[in-house]
């Protein structure tokens, strides 16, 4: 796979990503405050991933799935 390749599918996956938090979010009523006190993760972080090209840690996708009480599956689940 070439790097050019490489980013493609990141820049896909994390669009994937932003779509699945966010519909999460959505079916939940939550802000991004209140996602952030459920989930111990700061405001500040959590906008990078809904409105930059920042991919979370596998911790932090941890951390969002136990959060928001579903699998990770829900969280980062490519073709949801």
């Amino acid at each position: 796979m070439t790097e050019e390749e490489s980013n493609l599918y990141e820049h896909i996956w994390m669009h994937r990503f932003r779509d699945n938090l966010f519909r999460l979010m959505w079916n939940e009523g939550l802000t991004v405050k209140e996602l952030a006190d459920r989930t111990g993760i700061s405001q500040s972080t959590i906008d990078k991933w809904l409105y930059y090209d920042v991919c979370p840690s596998a911790y932090n996708i941890v951390r969002i799935a136990r959060g928001l009480g579903c699998p990770i599956t829900d969280v980062i689940d490519y073709f949801y």
